[in-house]
């Protein structure tokens, strides 16, 4: 394999069986071996990718014998070299008979088998970028397909606001099946009323292939209508601790003047305070927490009807009141004229 081939062609895939004549010329195993190597790197080094192919077998009275020497050697530079390995031996072994015209070489039926063992060696991906699914204010879900060959594959969308893309998102295991398979993977703390560009991207230990590129638009919150720091917080507008936080603003706050001046300087003030916690993963934990007792008690007042406020507010003052009296006359004071303190038991 010349380096000027390599060079010249802009290959993917470089096939290499090596060793079938070999002997015929004197050349030892580790021979063989060692040329299968050098074409590995070479192939390389021109950023091709080699698949190296076992040999098939030699039924003529040949002095090589296949299955013991070569195949086992080339099986280990595989191994020793991460090579994809097409198993030609395997694929042709049991029918050889009728796959060979003279022992040593195929016919056309075995030049067949042997190019379905080249194509199933081979590591292609294939990803397919498909359309994003389940997008809000903040979030979205990037879907895509991926065709396995039974690699151990790794896969991620890559995203951003202009076609550049910048980002991307955690790596997920695909598995080391065969076939083709759907994945998707969410993504949050995007900014709303924004065109975000993205793609699909997998990889195995020989290769690693991008996706085409699609775009969504997330959706857009009237301005008015925003919970900056909840939002920012929890990830997204729709929420149902932030959407319990709206609705108890839009009944109960902006319905008196008090209300009104608090969501007002609300609205001037949390937008700057929002996009930093946004961008501080830590913070918006520490948010959450502070927010939670908030919104339950704002869930209970939204969600409850007026008589079941008036019941438990009922009950509420009740228990306490009789906890106060209880309290009351289980407490003695005694005054002590030497000491002029009063005390309590």
């Amino acid at each position: 394999m010349g380096s000027q081939t390599l060079g010249k062609h802009k290959a993917k895939y470089v096939l290499i069986l090596e060793g079938t004549n070999d002997i015929y010329w004197g050349l030892s195993v580790d021979t063989t071996i060692y040329f299968l190597g050098e074409m590995i790197d070479k192939s390389r080094a021109y950023n091709v990718i080699p698949v190296i192919a076992t040999l098939t077998p030699d039924t003529t009275a040949s002095r090589k014998n296949i299955a013991t020497d070569y195949n086992p050697r080339i099986r280990n530079l595989a191994l020793r070299k991460n090579c994809v390995l097409a198993d030609q031996y395997a694929a042709t072994a049991a029918n050889w008979p009728s796959l060979t015209y003279d022992g040593i070489h195929p016919n056309k039926a075995g030049y067949k088998v042997m190019a379905q063992a080249w194509y199933d060696a081979l590591p292609e991906l294939r990803p397919v970028t498909l359309d994003a699914s389940e997008i809000g204010e903040t979030s979205a879900v990037m879907n895509g397909r991926i065709n396995l060959k039974g690699y151990s594959t790794r896969y991620f969308f890559e995203f951003g606001e202009t076609s550049d893309l910048g980002a991307q998102t955690n790596k997920e295991n695909a598995g080391n099946i065969k076939g083709e398979i759907s994945v998707s993977i969410s993504v949050g703390n995007l900014s709303d009323n924004v065109i975000f560009y993205y793609r699909l991207v997998a990889e195995n230990d020989f290769i690693k292939e991008k996706g085409n590129i699609l775009s969504f638009q997330t959706l857009k919150e009237p301005s008015k209508k925003r919970c900056f720091i909840a939002t920012a917080a929890f990830g997204s507008s729709l929420e149902p601790h932030v959407v319990a936080l709206k609705a108890f603003r839009d009944r109960y706050l902006i319905t008196n003047t008090l209300g009104k001046k608090f969501v007002s300087f609300y609205y001037k003030k949390s937008p700057v305070a929002a996009k930093f916690i946004k961008d501080h993963n830590v913070l918006k934990v520490m948010v959450r927490a502070l927010l939670y007792p908030v919104t339950w008690y704002v869930q209970f007042i939204v969600n409850t009807s007026l008589w079941m406020k008036l019941f438990l507010g009922s009950a509420f003052v009740i228990l306490f009141s009789g906890l106060g009296w209880v309290c009351l006359h289980k407490t003695r004071c005694k005054y002590n004229k030497d000491t002029n303190f009063v005390r309590i038991s």
